[in-house]
C-alpha cells in the first residue's frame, strides 16, 4: 500500500495521510480561535461579576446619600422580594416603600467591612452570596450600631443588560 491510499480493515475506513493533514490544519486554525472565545467568555463573566459586586455597594451608598425610597427601588426588579429574619418575605412595593421611607428618615446607613464571597451566573440569572457590616446611625442619636450580616441575593438581568435584585435576603452573621 502506498502513502496516501486508504486501506480497509475489519472495523471501518482508515484515514489517509492527506485527510490527516487537512484535519490537523483545521485544528491548528480553530484552536487559537476557541481559546480566544473561552478567554472572552471568562472576561465577560469577570465583568458581569464586577457589575454585580458594585451593584450592592452602589445600592447602599446611593440610598444612604439620597435618603429617597425611589433610589432604593431603582436597584431592584418590579417583582422584588425582601426576606429578613423573623418575618415573612415581602413583595408589596407600597408597604416596602413606607418602611424604607421611615427607615431612611430616622437613620443613616453605610457599609463597613464587606466582601463578596461567591457569584454564580447562568445566562440572565445570578446568585450573589456576600457578607459584611452595616453601620446604622439613628439621626436623633450619636450612637452607631454595627450589624454583621450575611446576604444572599438573586439577580435578574433586564432587557437593557442591567442587573437588578430580584430577591434580597439577609441574616445575622453568627
Amino acid at each position: 500500500m502506498r502513502v496516501g491510499e486508504e486501506h480497509q480493515h475489519g472495523r471501518g475506513t482508515q484515514i489517509n495521510l492527506n485527510d490527516m493533514k487537512k484535519i490537523l490544519f483545521v485544528i491548528s486554525i480553530i484552536t487559537p480561535w476557541l481559546m480566544a472565545c473561552s478567554e472572552s467568555k471568562t472576561d465577560d463573566l469577570s465583568l458581569e461579576k464586577e457589575k454585580i459586586e458594585n451593584l450592592f455597594k452602589n445600592w447602599i451608598n446611593e440610598v444612604s446619600e439620597s435618603e429617597n425610597p425611589d433610589t432604593y427601588f431603582k436597584f431592584v426588579t418590579e417583582d422584588f422580594i425582601l426576606s429578613e429574619p423573623n418575618s415573612r418575605p415581602r413583595n408589596n412595593r407600597d408597604s416596602l416603600r413606607s418602611e424604607v421611607k421611615y427607615f431612611l428618615t430616622t437613620n443613616s446607613i453605610r457599609l463597613g467591612d464587606w466582601k463578596s464571597e461567591e457569584i454564580i451566573i447562568r445566562n440572565d440569572i445570578a446568585i450573589h452570596r456576600h457578607s459584611g457590616d452595616l453601620i446604622i446611625k439613628p439621626k436623633n442619636d450619636t450612637t452607631e450600631i454595627k450589624v454583621s450580616l450575611k446576604y444572599l441575593d438573586i439577580l435578574k438581568k433586564n432587557n437593557m443588560g442591567e442587573w437588578k435584585i430580584y430577591l434580597h435576603s439577609n441574616m445575622p452573621d453568627q
